[in-house]
């Protein structure tokens, strides 16, 4: 498990099915030994907070669920891939848009000014390329999900809050 703390969005499992099979499609002869990502990895990133100290968890935690009341459900979609360039990594992903996902992003950067804020791109992982790899073509594809709620991964727990006046599901 990781040290590091996140905020994220959780597809339904139909569509996390959906994205794990489309990521399935890259040759593994292109991707590092990571593979592709597994259904059960298959996420939206909204907020990296990195290692957090454990004393500081509840306060995080309720940083983000004040956010989240003020959030309303949002409809996403994913319909295209691109490669993006962290670090000196090379990663192929679904990108994702829809209006309140941005605003929500730079709403807890600027509620948790400890961290860095840094270049947001809504999107979801489907493997990291080996050198050298530098484009593959995904099969067209269109998906579109409604969020209700959204997720803190703690080193050692997973919270799920839901957004304004969602139902738990």
């Amino acid at each position: 498990m990781s040290n590091n703390t996140l905020v994220h969005i959780r597809p339904s499992v139909l569509i996390r099915d959906k994205i794990a099979k489309l990521a399935a499609t890259i040759p593994l002869d292109s991707l590092t030994s990571r593979g592709p990502t597994e259904k059960e990895d298959v996420h939206v990133t909204l907020f990296f907070a990195g290692e957090l100290d454990v004393d500081r968890e509840d306060e995080f935690e309720e940083m983000v669920r004040s956010v989240a009341d003020r959030t309303p459900p949002m409809w996403l979609e994913s319909r295209g891939t691109e490669i993006l360039r962290r670090f000196d990594a090379s990663i192929i992903v679904a990108t994702v848009e829809g209006p309140g996902v941005t605003e929500l992003n730079m709403e807890l950067s600027q509620r948790w000014p400890d961290e860095s804020i840094q270049q947001f791109k809504p999107h979801i992982t489907l493997g990291y390329l080996l050198p050298g790899v530098s484009f593959y073509d995904v099969t067209a594809f269109h998906f579109r999900w409604i969020v209700r709620n959204i997720h803190i991964d703690f080193p050692e727990r997973t919270v799920r809050i839901p957004l304004r006046g969602a139902r738990h599901d």
